[in-house]
């Protein structure tokens, strides 16, 4: 069953339709990286560094988006929710380290159902 991203965020953001904002900017830039609030599945909220990533098929034709979230710590936490100013290409990079490097298998499949990226945890447990 599918949920829109507007689970994660609390009402105040969701009143200036920041779901929507976040992944406008992903579309217009590849990738968009901001700080803010979310909330949890108990309800609880969190500061959190959010990475989104369009994605597209090899026509150039949107196929959805990634969303990374990392909790903040209390030594990362520094002043108010802001925006993050950030390099795609090292958001990329940052991106590729983070899924090469994860133990949990990750498959990319085209609009055909073809593979089109695996990441090495998926190809040690499935060969």
């Amino acid at each position: 069953m599918e949920k829109s991203i507007a689970i994660f965020y609390p009402p105040e953001t969701l009143a200036t339709d920041g779901p929507g904002m976040n992944l406008q900017e992903a579309l217009v830039n590849n990738n968009y990286q901001v700080k803010g609030w979310r909330v949890k599945k108990d309800g609880t909220k969190f500061l959190a560094n959010i990475h989104y990533t369009a994605l597209y098929d090899e026509t150039r034709e949107l196929l959805g988006y990634t969303k990374i979230i990392y909790e903040l710590n209390d030594s990362e936490v520094v002043g108010n929710s802001s925006k993050i100013k950030h390099n795609p290409a090292e958001s990329s990079l940052s991106f590729h380290k983070l899924i090469e490097n994860s133990y949990n298998s990750i498959t990319l499949l085209n609009g055909a159902l073809r593979v089109i990226y695996r990441s090495l945890s998926a190809e040690k447990i499935s060969g």
